[in-house]
């Protein structure tokens, strides 16, 4: 291949950040929408600031917007969800234990650092200082109106409608499959556990929101929640629908697989290394499973996000197919 290890990594990074500054802008933070993003993608506010604290330190655009939204927007956001991932040492909990004021403690060092930077060290320079500029970030004039309503801030929308318990989130998820769908998918999209979710479903079930047949759940009357929300129909009447993507694991998956080319490019390896390759495997599975639902259109940023490691894996193959055998 001619493409070298150092330019494929940084396409990777400029079209994982592409995602993020495009999810950002439908929150109304201060980036261009992304002309590729299909808007009935469901945004997981969550999941979009757990992947956005990676980038943090290298990014001042990034951190000015996201500080400044946690200021405004900031009851919106389920912290338990983040809490419960901001463990076993990964450098972004020490980020967001400065954004939720939380006491930092200097044995708490992360076990590697964020993508860009070089120590654990510089991860906590950097918290240090963002301590320091936190006040200014947060006060920062940079927000003019509030998250566009549309099927992308669905989860939101429901917050404002039912609170935020988990209520908000059987509704999206059964919103964007009318048909039905399992209560395991939830768990795993969501990060709460089968008894949380179980328990809140049985609830709706008395209370006829939901209906139950062998194990699946589908809401009684769809159309009067979207109507609540505002979201009937789209230009020309045509009926919303939604794309969930358990944008967790595709957060998660591009920023270790951005960890990991940095560390092989660091020794020296190139981009037909055995190692690279398996990496982008695995980012591609993990991607090509990661829409939760039947979506009628494509989910474009995922797909934007898969197009360099699909040819990536391509180039693989082909490369296999031309060793001589013995």
């Amino acid at each position: 291949m001619t493409t070298s290890l150092t330019t494929f990594e940084h396409d990777f990074l400029e079209r994982l950040l592409d995602v993020v500054y495009g999810q950002w802008h439908a929150l109304d933070a201060p980036f261009p929408a992304a002309p590729y993003r299909n808007s009935s993608e469901v945004i997981d506010p969550e999941a979009l600031i757990w992947c956005s604290l990676e980038f943090l330190p290298t990014q001042p655009r990034l951190r000015e917007a996201v500080v400044g939204w946690l200021h405004i927007y900031g009851k919106n956001i389920l912290r338990q969800r983040i809490n419960r991932l901001a463990k076993g040492g990964d450098p972004r909990a020490n980020i967001w234990n400065v954004l939720v004021k939380i006491a930092r403690s200097s044995s708490a060092l992360p076990i590697e650092p964020c993508y860009g930077l070089q120590s654990v060290d510089e991860v906590e320079d950097f918290c240090v200082k963002l301590e320091l500029d936190y006040s200014r970030l947060a006060e920062s004039d940079i927000h003019t109106g509030k998250p566009l309503e549309h099927a992308s801030t669905i989860l939101l929308q429901a917050r404002n409608l039912l609170g935020s318990d988990l209520r908000h989130i059987l509704l999206a998820y059964f919103l964007a499959n009318p048909g039905g769908g399992n209560l395991r998918t939830i768990q795993h999209w969501s990060g709460y556990s089968y008894r949380s979710i179980s328990d809140t479903a049985l609830h709706w079930v008395a209370a006829g929101v939901l209906e139950v047949d062998r194990g699946f759940c589908h809401l009684k009357d769809p159309q009067l929640w979207r109507a609540l929300l505002r979201l009937t129909v789209q230009d020309g009447g045509i009926p919303n629908y939604f794309i969930i993507v358990d944008w967790l694991k595709v957060f998660d998956s591009c920023i270790h697989l951005l960890r990991a080319l940095s560390k092989v490019r660091s020794k020296g390896l190139a981009l037909d290394s055995p190692v690279v390759d398996s990496y982008c495997r695995q980012t591609a599975q993990i991607l090509s499973r990661a829409v939760l639902n039947e979506a009628i259109h494509k989910p474009y940023s995922v797909n934007h996000l898969q197009e360099l490691l699909q040819q990536r894996v391509r180039a693989e193959a082909s490369s296999a197919g031309n060793q001589p055998t013995e």
